[in-house]
């Protein structure tokens, strides 16, 4: 399975990323949402859960500025050494938590991937989201209320429980397994 639009043998892995990364081709659909709902592609976006640069890559391809935010070092190194193999130089890292730095980062895009609870997430229904010790919903409520973002994307799977989200206006669409919410967020 080619985890990156090219068969580069040089591109570093861990287990959660084989599990988790987007594969190109929905990465691709992923930028094409946002572009076409925001109408431009001239726009900074935040990867808040960058893992090893699946969507960062895609991102850095599509979009002016990334913002690539990985709290894991391993990972957040792999993702640095991956970007570099395809020469991406309109991003700028951090090895954080995003919860700890979303206030201090500038962007018009907030994309949130987050862990889905390991492989074993396809065997719960109604499944909820918690980072750290939130609920994925209110860092939603956060982002919303604070106005970080014209746009949160959320990239979730097919048994998240969508109510959790009730009191959201949001866009969905269904890529396989895969469900991308659009929040727009009003000035």
């Amino acid at each position: 399975m080619n985890f990156f639009p090219s068969n580069n043998d040089k591109i570093l892995i861990d287990a959660v990323g084989k599990y988790s990364v987007t594969l190109p081709e929905k990465s691709k659909i992923i930028c094409n949402l946002i572009s076409k709902h925001l109408n431009t592609s001239d726009i900074t976006i935040t990867d808040a859960m960058a893992c090893i640069g699946g969507d960062t890559l895609s991102f850095s391809q599509t979009f002016k500025k990334v913002n690539a935010i990985e709290i894991d070092k391993t990972r957040f190194d792999y993702l640095k050494h991956n970007m570099d193999l395809f020469k991406c130089n309109n991003i700028d890292y951090y090895n954080n938590d995003y919860l700890e730095i979303m206030n201090t980062v500038s962007q018009d895009v907030i994309y949130i991937d987050p862990p889905w609870g390991g492989p074993d997430y396809k065997n719960k229904k109604n499944l909820k989201i918690i980072i750290n010790t939130k609920k994925l919903e209110t860092i939603c409520d956060e982002i919303i209320e604070k106005k970080l973002c014209k746009l949160l994307v959320l990239k979730l799977p097919y048994n998240y429980d969508l109510l959790e989200l009730k009191f959201h206006d949001y866009k969905m669409f269904v890529l396989n397994k895969i469900i991308i919410l659009l929040i727009s967020i009003n000035e």
